[in-house]
């Protein structure tokens, strides 16, 4: 396993502990062009799939109702996504 594959946030904070201020001002820098690209790729994947000519088919669920499987989830401002009966 390549040393990207073991990287964790807690990992990544240890190496920045070792940084002088202006380095961790670059580490920080880099990791929010990190998280733009990362938004851009999602979002431009999202709209190719959205605009796709031809529909995707619908899944099929065999004999299984969808819409009775899992738990009810609502979105609370501020909270996110909330399972309601976990």
């Amino acid at each position: 396993m390549g040393e990207a594959e073991r990287m964790t946030p807690e990992s990544l904070a240890e190496l920045a502990r070792g940084l002088g201020p202006a380095k961790l001002a670059e580490a920080a820098d880099f990791i929010e062009w990190l998280r733009a690209k990362q938004e851009r790729e999602l979002n431009a994947e999202s709209i190719a799939w959205l605009g796709a000519a031809d529909p995707l088919e619908p899944y099929e669920w065999g004999g299984v109702d969808p819409m009775t499987l899992g738990e009810p989830v609502k979105f609370i401002d501020g909270v996110g996504a909330v399972v309601e009966n976990a």
